[in-house]
């Protein structure tokens, strides 16, 4: 088994290595790789780091490997143990923990400890040295922390600190310290004692932390405009990235087109609007640079400029292996949608096209909206509009509440939305009546309301929309509406029928509600499905779990599994900034919450639509949340998988060994149909142990990728004879891991071949 770092060895036998003696080390230098390094008393396991030899380090702090009277074992967040069992191959947490011969570190006679570390790169190290220390004894005792650095000229030695230790303890000392290292150069600390008097049972813990020097570089990340996309010529390219520096002093981002500026120098949020010169074919890159003048560019994101006569999107049709739609150029599309139902109403045909504009600057492709909006903004009626909601012009979408008599200067309210929303490239997953309060209203799971479609008048009603926006190939027709059928499969049957009779070849899909004595709904359950989940009709699987986020993995990988395969859709789940008297989702919903319901969704199969309480229903403040952060960063999902061949990613429950993350919602994998790289999400800092014979790169890199900001860091090397342990960065809420072949590996697997073209739309 190869651990994501090198163990350090204790050569005297009076030094006994408890839980609590952590060693926290990190060479700067080439990948400036931040490793938590631990004292063990074997634990030999190659290079993991290009800076670092082998013979040094092990694994992150909780997750040390101990020596126990029965063999190795790890601790968990908690401090629990977890013991290897060979026999199932697997960690499991230890209940029974009387095995484990845990002692405090004694230090008695002894000429001290000695770690040592060495960096294989020109770097320099700034550290920090911390010791905490408790005693129980109440005689007076001295302890000495000393480094010493040898270079290609020689050995210096710095003497740090003395140490008092009284029973005052425990107290923590700090010691900044800055070496010059050249390649080669080795470091080791040494904590000896200083005075005779110094008692058995003193407990130290020695940290080392690097702190910002001027050799590391900005990171950065361009999250918009998003690699292989098509862009209208008649819209701005929204450029936007991500930039962070270990000392936290970015000076500026530069966003470039085929290498000259694109915009001006902007200070964070770091985003700008560009008017590409003229149709065509660009490379957009953003360039960081921190105040010591460093600079990186970002990977870059190859797009395509068109004619306004040439902007539009879809329609969408399922792709061969029916997994994701593609749209009119046959590029695959990853759905990322936004729930904003009463655009069409509660917003001016302005305000409408401001959120678009935003939603699209921050990643979104789809958008959910109701035709006919009950009205349940703020400052509405208590019951639902007879008619729907008027817009703010003050027409209805009905005249006289009449299905079969649709009002035509509402829909012609309608048609500049649309337009705009075709040229930013954005699909109106468009809910023709909220079924909850119009079809099925007081019956079953029903609304309020008054039954205004019907058997009687649902077909013309379908008629209408069929005729007058068939040619619109930016929609997606939705039914349901949040509604269980209550009896009323033939009226969504009828409005079908409708929308073909009038010339709508565009996709249909369903809108479940949520069931809330069980968990969620899903069409894969005949009570959400007009046609019986075995009939081929809906282009899509769509569920809502609303706050049972716990839902989202069984429901999604349940969709998934059913025949025939479709897309399956989230439609809605818990909406940021939502308030629950729940169990199942803290109050107010984080964007935290929101990332993880997006995450858990992709890598379980399915594609998600975010939402918000406060833009679902334009309430007051309406305006400041379009920028709250878990839009931005549910959005970020696809600027981070048009980077990988996403198209052929399914989920891969074989891959996970063990998975140490509390709470109720799991760690959860996929790789790729061909086995050449995979993904790991983890919703909370934890741990997984993967078993990489599951991929089919003899070498695999592996990187951690922050869903906050899509920026990464190196977790490794590693060949797929192994069963490999990765724990959370430190201080990262949630966390990606992505698998890859490394090196020359990647370039042999790929030869000419090219990642799908665009990658996401």
């Amino acid at each position: 088994m190869k651990l994501a770092a090198i163990g350090a060895k204790v050569t005297h036998t009076q030094i006994w290595v408890a839980a609590s003696l952590l060693i926290l080390v990190v060479a700067e230098g080439c990948d400036r790789r931040r490793r938590q390094i631990a004292v063990a008393q074997t634990a030999t396991v190659g290079d993991a780091d290009p800076c670092l030899e082998p013979g040094t380090y092990t694994l992150p702090d909780q997750w040390a490997p101990q020596q126990g009277a029965h063999g190795w074992y790890y601790l968990d967040p908690s401090h629990r143990p977890l013991r290897y069992d060979a026999s199932r191959n697997r960690w499991a947490a230890v209940d029974d923990q009387s095995w484990i011969d845990r002692a405090a570190l004694r230090v008695g006679d002894s000429s001290g400890l000695v770690v040592r570390w060495v960096t294989s790169c020109s770097s320099i190290v700034s550290l920090k040295i911390s010791i905490r220390y408790k005693t129980s004894n109440w005689a007076t005792a001295k302890l000495q922390a000393v480094v010493e650095a040898r270079r290609a000229t020689g050995t210096s030695t710095f003497a740090l600190h003395s140490l008092t230790l009284s029973p005052a303890g425990p107290q923590d000392v700090s010691v900044p310290l800055e070496l010059a290292l050249t390649r080669g150069s080795w470091v080791q600390l040494r904590v000896e004692k200083a005075s005779a008097g110094l008692s058995p049972d003193v407990e130290y813990q020695i940290v080392l932390r690097s702190s910002p020097t001027a050799i590391d570089p900005p990171t950065i990340f361009l999250t918009s405009p998003i690699d292989g996309e098509l862009y209208c010529h008649s819209e701005p390219v929204p450029l936007k990235a991500q930039a962070k520096d270990p000392d936290g002093l970015i000076e500026s981002v530069e966003f470039l087109a085929d290498g000259f500026p694109a915009s001006p120098l902007t200070r964070e949020p770091y985003a700008a609007d560009w008017r590409p010169p003229n149709p065509g074919e660009y490379v957009i890159q953003a360039r960081a640079l921190d105040r010591q003048g460093l600079t990186t560019l970002s990977e870059p994101a190859r797009i395509r400029v068109v004619p306004i006569d040439e902007c539009q999107v879809g329609p969408l049709q399922l792709s061969s292996n029916r997994r994701h739609f593609v749209d009119q150029h046959g590029r695959p599309f990853l759905w990322t949608g936004d729930t904003q139902w009463p655009l069409f109403s509660g917003f001016t045909a302005a305000e409408a096209i401001q959120i678009l504009r935003n939603r699209r600057a921050k990643g979104h492709n789809a958008i959910q909206v109701m035709a006919i909006w009950p009205g349940w903004d703020e400052g509405s009626p208590p019951a639902p509009y007879p008619s729907g909601q008027p817009n703010r012009s003050g027409q209805f979408p009905l005249i006289q509440a009449d299905a079969a008599r649709p009002n035509d200067r509402y829909w012609d309210a309608v048609e500049p939305i649309l337009e705009v929303a075709n040229r930013l490239g954005m699909v109106i997953a468009w809910v023709l009546i909220s079924g909850h309060d119009y079809v099925s209203p007081n019956t079953c799971q029903g609304g309020p309301g008054t039954q205004i479609v019907n058997e009687n008048n649902a077909r013309q009603f379908g008629r209408y929309f069929g005729r007058r926006f068939a040619d619109r190939p930016n929609i997606v027709w939705v039914l349901g509406g949040d509604a269980l059928l209550c009896g009323k499969a033939s009226v969504y049957r009828e409005i079908y029928a409708g929308l073909r009779d009038g010339g709508a070849t565009q996709p249909v899909i369903f809108h479940p509600s949520q069931d809330w004595p069980r968990y969620g709904g899903t069409t894969v359950d005949p009570r959400w499905n007009p046609w019986g989940p075995k009939e081929d009709v809906l282009a899509a699987w769509t569920i809502q779990t609303g706050v049972h986020v716990d839902a989202i993995v069984p429901l999604t990988r349940e969709a998934y599994a059913a025949t025939p395969n479709k897309p399956v859709i989230v439609m809605e789940g818990a909406y940021e900034r939502s308030v629950h008297d729940s169990d199942k989702v803290s109050s107010p919903v984080s964007a935290w919450m929101v990332r993880q319901q997006a995450w858990l969704t992709l890598l379980s199969g399915g594609f998600f639509t975010y939402g918000h309480d406060l833009l679902w229903r334009r309430a007051p403040g309406w305006q400041a949340a379009l920028d709250d952060p878990g839009a931005e960063q549910t959005g970020l999902t696809r600027a981070v998988l048009a980077r990988l061949d996403w198209p052929n990613l399914e989920p891969h429950a074989e891959l996970l060994v063990a998975a140490y993350v509390p709470g109720l919602v799991p760690a959860v994998a996929s790789r790729s149909r061909d086995g050449t790289w995979a993904m790991v999400y983890l919703p909370q800092p934890g741990a997984v142990t993967l078993d990489l014979s599951q991929l089919n790169s003899a070498s695999i890199g592996a990187r951690w990728v922050d869903p906050r900001n899509g920026l990464s860091l190196p977790a490794g090397s590693f060949s797929n004879r192994e069963v490999a342990f990765f724990g959370v960065p430190p201080g990262w809420e949630d966390a990606l891991l992505v698998l890859q072949p490394s090196g020359a590996e990647r370039a042999r697997q790929s030869g000419s071949a090219r990642r799908p073209q665009g990658g996401t739309r």
